[in-house]
């Protein structure tokens, strides 16, 4: 009997033992990310043990909110129960090798979520990114800028079999210091772009914009006109050098690319068809003034008032008076203190607010923008154009999404078909309507920046398939 009852007591003490360790097995950081729709929301654990009790914090990075006390937190053998009361929140998981597989709930939410051991499980989700080996050629590439001290640095991707190689298309980012991925919350859109039309036949280029990543230069007093200069270079630079890749030329500009792009195409000639996503066909001056109301209605669920788009255009009208950039800060700064409780949000404490003033100041007072607000698109876009005469506008395809807030499509697509002939008889220009896309490319539901990277996808099938459909067509 004496043996027997020492046999319980080990098992007893065994199965006691397994179960602490697997206790012990669930202090520490945890990371994952809440599935949402067309996207996904960080959420990071930390659980520590104290004896025989368990405490831990959540954070929301997202939402740069951290060490959010948890109200519960039990752990029996390999199973995790916790919950936030003052916020609904709940979770139950089960120790799975290094993961806890369980279900996140808040409210009446409720959906599978793995807790991945550390804190990479919360980095952001980005599937479509292409990752190597990859089953076409690679290239770094340094190229000369035509006529200015500047060296333009990118990658090139063409196929393995040169000779079967459709064309070269060469992709142009939009407004902004961008590197070649065109990256945007850890999106890389211009790196899928290549990617997938590389892999149906195209060589594709993509470089660092001038004064970012690996690119030399000053950009700092760069206009469209200027940076048009550097899309002219790398152009140069794949003829003579990759003679075999560019029988067929093509430029895809995205935003302000899409500027760009029938300014290079206008003044050197022999670009076989442009791709215009998102672009204006508006002065910048209506862009600007479009693109705020917008994005201040989506946020705030209420439309723009009278007195902010009063002082918008207030602060464009300063912006492009002459006098050189120290004269232009000085006005626009004065008037940004001066109305700030028209253009900033009330709630802004005096530092942020401060910042906002500083931020205007900056961002209206560059060369570039006085550039942006008074250049008109119509210029080179207008197949009928009186100054651009030396070479015709390239067979054009424009792409305009339904949720884009930043170049509005009921703004800009009217006057695009109309600059572009679509309606008439023989065209070979398209102007295209995808309806659930945002202004970087991506399925989205709001469309504002702030959604950008919560969405996991980075550009949208349809869009991809639009520009390939095109190009192949020509």
């Amino acid at each position: 009997m004496k043996y027997r009852f020492l046999a319980i007591v080990s098992i007893i003490a065994f199965v006691m033992s397994t179960a602490s360790c697997k206790s012990q097995k669930l202090a520490g950081d945890w990371s994952g990310r809440i599935p949402q729709g067309l996207g996904s929301t960080p959420l990071v654990l930390h659980l520590q043990q104290t004896g025989n009790a368990w405490q831990g914090t959540m954070d929301s990075p997202d939402q740069k909110a951290f060490g959010i006390p948890l109200s519960t937190v039990t752990v029996i053998g390999d199973s995790l129960s916790l919950t936030i009361e003052n916020l609904l929140l709940s979770y139950r998981g089960k120790l799975q090798n290094d993961s806890i597989v369980g279900e996140f709930r808040q409210g009446r939410f409720g959906t599978a979520m793995t807790l991945y051991r550390g804190l990479d499980g919360a980095k952001a989700y980005r599937p479509q990114t292409p990752v190597p080996p990859f089953p076409y050629e690679v290239e770094d590439v340094d190229i000369p800028h035509k006529s200015a001290d500047i060296t333009i640095v990118g990658t090139l991707t063409y196929p393995k079999e040169t000779a079967h190689t459709k064309g070269t298309v060469i992709l142009i980012s939009g407004s902004g210091l961008q590197d070649r991925d065109e990256t945007i919350f850890e999106h890389k859109p211009f790196a899928v772009l290549a990617d997938e039309l590389t892999r149906h036949g195209y060589a594709v280029l993509r470089c660092d914009d001038r004064n970012f990543g690996e690119s030399t230069g000053d950009a700092a007093l760069a206009t469209t006109d200027t940076l048009a200069t550097d899309i002219e270079s790398e152009l140069a630079f794949m003829r003579k050098h990759y003679p075999q890749l560019t029988k067929k030329v093509f430029l895809l500009g995205h935003s302000e690319g899409g500027i760009i792009a029938p300014i290079v195409a206008r003044q050197i000639g022999g670009v076989t068809g442009l791709v215009l996503v998102g672009a204006p066909s508006v002065k910048g001056s209506e862009i600007l003034l479009s693109q705020n109301a917008a994005i201040e209605e989506a946020t705030t669920g209420q439309p723009q008032s009278p007195a902010k788009r009063a002082a918008m255009e207030e602060l464009i009208r300063l912006a492009t008076l002459p006098g050189d950039s120290t004269e232009v800060s000085k006005r626009i700064e004065a008037y940004s203190r001066a109305n700030a409780s028209i253009l900033l949000p009330s709630e802004l404490t005096e530092e942020m607010r401060e910042q906002g003033i500083k931020l205007i100041t900056a961002q209206m007072s560059n060369p570039w923008i006085k550039h942006f607000l008074t250049y008109d698109p119509a210029r080179v876009l207008d197949i009928a154009s009186a100054e651009y005469t030396k070479h015709p506008l390239p067979a054009t395809l424009a792409i305009y999404g339904g949720v884009d807030t930043q170049v509005l499509q009921e703004v800009n697509m009217p006057l695009m078909k109309e600059l572009l002939g679509v309606n008439g008889t023989g065209s070979r220009n398209k102007v295209v309507y995808l309806p659930e896309i945002n202004h970087i490319m991506q399925r989205a539901i709001m469309g504002t920046p702030n959604e950008y990277g919560f969405l996991d996808a980075t550009v949208a099938p349809e869009l991809i398939q639009t520009i390939k459909d095109f190009l192949d067509s020509l």
